[in-house]
């Protein structure tokens, strides 16, 4: 962006360039509309810039001093925009896992950018990458579950709100049209789930909760993505526990009742995180969905 009249950059660039044919090819301009210009330039100082009675168009005596103040002018500009610049926020790195409820990150951060002007960016990748990344420093928070976080002390998160879980299975599946299912009831059903590459955190805590729950799973299939995931449950290969807001309609969702098995979608930083930007974007998400499910209860 410039801040100079753009008469006074066609003219240095007159003056470059050493003809009105070359700044006009470097202006994308024709030669007559940048001619024109020059010419109003003139008329507003009152003098002529240029000698035009030559092969070329050299600078009159008055020419040369405003050349020389133009330049000047041009090169304190340059340097008031990068120092206003160096006080520029840095934009704002976000991991996320490229699940169904990113939707509800995109709804945050519409209304929280258009109060603050912030610029952000996003790195997608699944439960153990986002981790990486958070504490590696390629991004500043991340969204995703609690057991991401949980077990990596450098991190600390906050809690949005809870998820329900559900049991999916294909649409044929006998158990497709049950209005709820009990722990019990599924014990000795086929298990799809996500591998440890996906999120050791994750994977930990899964396994754990059927043992809490006094179930061993038949665990038949572990994936890498929640794509993959879904598909294989939903060509019959087996079932699977996670929350109904990250699977579309190609499954059947049915509420899991008595088990051990919950979820939190949380937004995670770095311990001891200061920078403004970062903090005062965190704190806007706890209050959103604060507020949201606030009026969910209601």
């Amino acid at each position: 962006m410039g801040i100079l009249d753009k008469k006074i950059v066609y003219f240095l660039k007159v003056v470059e360039e050493g003809s009105f044919s070359a700044a006009a090819r470097q202006l994308f301009l024709s030669q007559p509309a940048l001619s024109k210009q020059m010419g109003r330039l003139e008329e507003e100082l009152g003098f002529a810039l240029f000698d035009r009675s030559g092969y070329r168009p050299l600078l009159t005596e008055k020419g040369q001093v405003f050349y020389r103040e133009c330049v000047k002018l041009d090169q304190t500009c340059r340097e008031l925009l990068a120092q206003v610049k160096q006080h520029d926020p840095l934009p704002v790195n976000i991991g996320f896992t490229g699940s169904f409820e990113n939707r509800e990150i995109l709804s945050f951060l519409q209304q929280y950018r258009g109060r603050r002007g912030i610029a952000v960016n996003f790195l997608r990748g699944d439960f153990e990458q986002c981790l990486n990344d958070l504490v590696q420093g390629r991004t500043d928070v991340s969204f995703g579950i609690d057991s991401t976080f949980r077990y990596t002390p450098a991190v600390e998160y906050h809690i949005l709100h809870p998820y329900e879980m559900c049991v999916i299975t294909a649409p044929a599946h006998p158990l497709a049209n049950r209005q709820s299912l009990s722990i019990q009831e599924i014990g000795g059903e086929r298990f799809i789930c996500l591998s440890s590459r996906f999120g050791r955190g994750f994977y930990r805590d899964f396994m754990a909760t059927f043992a809490k729950d006094g179930v061993i799973p038949a665990i038949v299939k572990e994936v890498d993505s929640f794509d993959e995931l879904v598909f294989s449950v939903s060509l019959g290969e087996g079932i699977s526990i996670t929350s109904p807001h990250v699977v579309g309609e190609e499954v059947r969702a049915i509420p899991l009742k008595g088990s051990h098995h919950h979820s939190n979608y949380v937004i995670a930083h770095r311990k001891g995180e200061a920078r403004p930007e970062v903090v005062r974007l965190v704190e806007a998400a706890k209050e959103y969905f604060r507020l949201r499910q606030g009026k969910e209860e209601r």
